[in-house]
């Protein structure tokens, strides 16, 4: 959990998705993740359905397709 002097991060609890049981993701902000493993271990459903997703919710102007 982030504390004052934790750096800023994008944090998704108890991810459940597809084949992605329980798990705890905290990003920090400004700095580069590469999610690399074996195929069908759950990368997309973890980018995609996890942190895309609730990257969207905060920060839904960053994340604008250009549709204005």
């Amino acid at each position: 959990m982030p504390n004052a002097t934790s750096p800023p991060a994008l944090v998704v609890r108890v991810v459940c998705e597809h084949n992605l049981r329980t798990v705890d993701i905290e990003l920090l902000h400004q700095f580069l993740v590469s999610v690399s493993d074996l195929d069908g271990s759950g990368k997309t459903s973890l980018i995609l359905d996890a942190i895309y997703a609730e990257a969207h919710c905060r920060f839904p102007a960053a994340l604008d397709q250009g549709s204005g």
